[in-house]
């Protein structure tokens, strides 16, 4: 049996708002599960960072014209119960409200909560102040391909836990690893 703490540590950087939209109503991911499957492959998670909006007023009446404001808070107490839930297995939370916003190229009002520059902000502090050997990306948002490469340019591994067609190419080209979620369904779906 190994040693705990000869195991390679690993940082796991879990962008929720690209797995929910891209899962919408097909399965929802189970992330301590999630992590539990990363410690089965020989990794201890030391830090695990999880980024996912709340609900605004403005967002959520937009998609639920119909709805109460009672329903909205009851929306919102649940979302907060859950970052509650994440927290007490040693997640550290990031939310912030969902925006709405208007579109002028499409004329449309859209809804928006990217956290590309608090997570960039949290790997980068991980790889200058902690001694961390693996960097998961739990996503498969282009936007992080000079990230990852950074991390990887500084001799650390990086694996990209992605969707199998929602992980850009050039960021599945520059891990050390990348595993599609679809392949370990049965391990870390929520039952």
């Amino acid at each position: 049996m190994n040693n705990p703490s000869s195991l390679p540590k690993a940082s796991v950087f879990i962008d929720a708002g690209h797995y929910h939209y891209n899962l919408f109503n097909k399965w929802r991911i189970d992330y301590k599960k999630l992590i539990q499957f990363l410690e089965g492959r020989g990794y201890v998670a030391s830090f695990v960072f999880y980024y996912e909006g709340i609900p605004s007023k403005s967002s959520y009446f937009y998609t639920h014209p119909n709805e109460t404001y009672d329903a909205f808070n009851q929306i919102k107490k649940k979302k907060k119960a859950y970052f509650r839930v994440l927290q007490s297995f040693n997640f550290i939370v990031r939310s912030k409200p969902v925006r709405r916003i208007f579109d002028k190229d499409l004329s449309q009002y859209k809804l928006k909560c990217n956290f590309d520059v608090e997570l960039t902000m949290d790997v980068m502090d991980i790889l200058l102040n902690k001694d961390i050997d693996v960097f998961v990306f739990c996503s498969g948002d282009g936007d992080f391909i000079r990230l990852l490469r950074r991390v990887k340019n500084q001799g650390k591994k990086t694996m990209v836990l992605g969707l199998k067609n929602c992980t850009n190419d050039e960021l599945a080209e520059a891990a050390h690893d990348v595993i599609f979620l679809e392949a370990i369904k049965d391990k870390i779906e929520f039952k």
